[in-house]
């Protein structure tokens, strides 16, 4: 008589299982700790479908700059019920990154037939197909994607001393976490030409100016003797906030110092 509750109950705890990491994901994902947030949707959409969860699943994939896991995500949601609005939008995005351009322009008729208006919609449509002319004379110059080991991501990059100074992540060691995309924090960092498509390992921006939290990008003075970067605005290990939780980049100038390395930091008023 009682081996159909037996049976019931491990079913029940999954399901309450699943309820707690949508409970969690959603916590994570209002406060943009969007890495957290995938973690916990996703264990909760082993178990059961949440069209809701799936759109947020995809849009902090997206947040992190993971095109092809947010793309299998709007898919999996528009599975479900097909795409609108704003979802339809970001699914075009993610797919345009992935290369799939037939596809966004898929989206963005679709977002159209709903928002004729819609100037965003409107100019990545015509972006894609428009895409071939940027391919004409092509042979004027060469690109070469660059490739610096060791990090897990860069951009900004502006010419500095022979080379490039670039805003990065690497991989987050010592509990030193972004929230937003599980790796560390923004720093500063030089690389140097070390042969044919070769460059040297990045070294961090010697000085003052890499800190406990966001730092970056940064452009130099006409007489290279100046930075402005941005930084988090933060005092010592306290991150300050608005009212909002919020907490906001700030512009600060640091000085070259005849050791070759930048402090005297400034913030701007």
């Amino acid at each position: 008589m009682n081996k159909p509750i037996t049976i019931l109950l491990p079913a029940l705890l999954l399901v309450s299982c699943a309820k707690q990491h949508l409970v969690n994901g959603d916590k994570a994902y209002e406060r943009m700790a969007y890495a957290k947030a995938t973690h916990h949707y996703e264990r909760a959409l082993v178990k059961i479908d949440d069209r809701a969860a799936m759109l947020r699943t995809a849009d902090a994939f997206q947040q992190q700059r993971n095109a092809a896991r947010a793309a299998e995500w709007y898919a999996r949601a528009g599975q479900l019920a097909p795409l609108t609005g704003d979802d339809a939008l970001r699914h075009g995005q993610v797919l345009g990154a992935l290369g799939r351009h037939d596809e966004a322009a898929a989206m963005y008729e679709r977002v159209l037939a709903e928002r004729p208006d819609d100037a965003l919609a409107q100019g990545l449509l015509t972006g894609i197909r428009e895409r071939e002319q940027f391919f004409v004379d092509t042979t004027l110059f060469t690109v070469t994607p660059l490739r610096v080991d060791g990090m897990a991501g860069i951009f900004a990059a502006t010419p500095y001393q022979g080379g490039i100074l670039f805003a990065g992540e690497k991989a987050a060691t010592g509990g030193r976490e972004n929230p937003w995309t599980g790796n560390s924090f923004l720093d500063l960092y030089t690389a140097t030409p070390s042969g044919e498509d070769a460059w040297s390992a990045p070294a961090p921006l010697p000085g003052e100016v890499n800190g406990r939290f966001h730092d970056g990008p940064a452009v130099l003075a006409p007489d290279g003797r100046e930075l402005y970067f941005t930084r988090s605005d933060y005092y010592k290990f306290r991150l300050n906030k608005d009212d909002g939780a919020v907490s906001h980049l700030k512009l600060f100038r640091a000085e070259l110092g005849t050791d070759g390395s930048w402090g005297n930091i400034h913030q701007f008023a």
